[in-house]
């Protein structure tokens, strides 16, 4: 499922401009996670070789351990190099010159007349988290967007040394408050869940409750959408404290977080809308 180096970084004229994290390699084996520890929601940059090396040794789960850091969702940048479409899905195999993994893109039931989104040879910007599907183990894109100024294959690169140096020197910001623009939300049947919000302010639909389409619109909101450190729970408790408990407030969140429709930011108590 996971391919080697393969020649990938001659598919990027040459490849040699990109840097390969040195203290993302190693064997590391990340313990499985225990009742009530909380995961690391942060939205985290990676390369395909930073994929690899924090997948070696650990099980066929959903495991990724990074410069020491357990990963969740991630975004990666890279050129289709290959694809294989079934009626509820498209499999991409994506090479950012340092690897190739498969990226597997659920197809909406709106999709299966719509032309195609991505073509071979595209660059793609990629946001999802890994998963255990049929025995293998591959990305699930909760959004995927092409990458039309190549200044954004670049940035990608120098973002990975950003977090990479700031998880193994604690210098600069958090990795969490890396802003990223995510235009199209995750597929309706996306892990066989519902679909979240999309772009639009507000839209809320394939949410399981009216707890979760409250918190959802605030998220969604112009005023969430200017603040790049993400809106705090607490704030969302005090908004909607009358008509929902703190309880199912942060039980809608974490769902939200989980389905790929939030991900925390400065901290565990701060999130934004994958939308923005």
């Amino acid at each position: 499922m996971y391919g080697g180096n393969d020649g990938g970084a001659s598919q990027f004229a040459g490849g040699g401009f990109m840097p390969s994290p040195a203290g993302a390699g190693g064997t590391v084996v990340s313990p499985t996670q225990r009742k009530g520890e909380k995961r690391n929601e942060s939205l985290t940059p990676l390369t395909v070789r930073q994929l690899h090396e924090g997948l070696n040794g650990v099980g066929l789960d959903d495991t990724i351990r990074v410069d020491g850091e357990d990963i969740n969702n991630l975004t990666l940048v890279g050129k289709i190099v290959g694809e294989q479409e079934s009626s509820t899905s498209i499999n991409y195999k994506i090479d950012d010159g340092t690897g190739q993994v498969d990226v597997r893109y659920w197809l909406e039931d709106s999709d299966a007349d719509a032309p195609k989104e991505f073509s071979m040879g595209d660059y793609v910007r990629v946001f999802g988290h890994l998963r255990s599907f049929q025995n293998q183990r591959n990305i699930v894109a909760f959004s995927m967007r092409p990458v039309k100024d190549y200044n954004e294959v670049t940035f990608h690169f120098v973002e990975v040394v950003y977090v990479h140096l700031h998880n193994t020197k604690g210098q600069g910001a958090t990795p969490g408050s890396v802003k990223h623009e995510t235009p199209k939300a995750p597929p309706a049947n996306y892990m066989n869940s519902s679909a979240t919000a999309d772009t639009d302010m507000g839209n809320t639909s394939g949410l399981a409750n009216d707890c979760q389409e409250a918190v959802s619109k605030i998220f969604n909101s112009p005023q969430a959408q200017q603040n790049d450190q993400g809106i705090p729970i607490d704030q969302v408790v005090q908004e909607l404290g009358r008509k929902y408990s703190a309880e199912q407030i942060k039980n809608a969140v974490e769902f939200m977080v989980n389905e790929g429709h939030l991900y925390s930011t400065i901290d565990d108590q701060h999130f934004k809308s994958t939308a923005f």
